[in-house]
């Protein structure tokens, strides 16, 4: 697979909470597409954030290191290519929005977002048939992939399941039968998806503020996006 004829450039922001793993991957997955890959220390920045507003929580650092990801990917953008128009695609899926499972003006507030309709589970799904179909180099990193506890790496630690108290089935599951409510979903599902019920509109209602601040979707699958569109 090779996207020369659209030139790509990929980026890994790594801080303190990132792991070679996720490096590894990152390295390997530009290598299969073909696009030009750069590494951009973010640690040093959120040192400084620290250093300017003295003590902060693990979970407001965590969200500087979002919303900072993007500021220096359009910061690299902007300054690879001064005389272009340059679109910076982002890496937010369908569960993170339906359930604002994202900082405002992270990966999310990119100019495109070419997950924004899908699950994770969809995506994940997708990605075990690229492994299985893929040549070698593609099915490798497919692997790698979905071997890898799904995380943003925010600080030490943090898993996306862990955090959300959902698996990513389960949000896809529950997403397909929003239109139920709370209420529709209570009185049909059994007692033991209740407390998987409750944690999902408990993200749902906690998060709505986040939905005005995403961009642009590309509608993939036909359904309402959860996205403005």
């Amino acid at each position: 697979m090779n996207l020369s004829a659209t030139p790509l450039h990929t980026l890994y922001l790594p801080s303190h909470a990132s792991t070679l793993g996720s490096q590894h991957r990152a390295a390997a997955l530009a290598s299969v597409l073909g696009s030009r890959h750069q590494v951009v220390d973010l640690q040093p920045h959120l040192e400084l954030i620290k250093q300017s507003v003295g003590s902060t929580t693990q979970e407001a650092l965590g969200n500087a290191a979002g919303r900072m990801r993007m500021l220096l990917t359009y910061a690299v953008a902007q300054a690879q290519s001064p005389d272009l128009v340059v679109l910076v695609v982002g890496s937010a899926n369908g569960d993170e929005g339906r359930l604002g499972y994202f900082s405002k003006w992270d990966a999310s507030a990119a100019d495109l977002n070419p997950l924004a309709t899908l699950s994770k589970a969809w995506v994940r799904r997708l990605v075990a048939q690229l492994a299985e179909r893929g040549d070698a180099k593609l099915a490798e990193i497919c692997r790698a992939l979905l071997a890898a506890t799904p995380s943003a790496e925010l600080w030490p630690g943090q898993t996306d399941e862990q955090e959300l108290g959902l698996t990513y089935e389960q949000v896809e599951r529950l997403g397909g039968k929003h239109s139920w409510g709370l209420t529709g979903m209570m009185a049909t599902l059994p007692p033991t998806d209740h407390p998987a019920v409750h944690r999902y509109w408990q993200r749902w209602w906690a998060n709505r503020h986040k939905a005005d601040a995403i961009p642009a979707a590309l509608n993939l699958t036909g359904d309402q996006p959860h996205y403005p569109h």
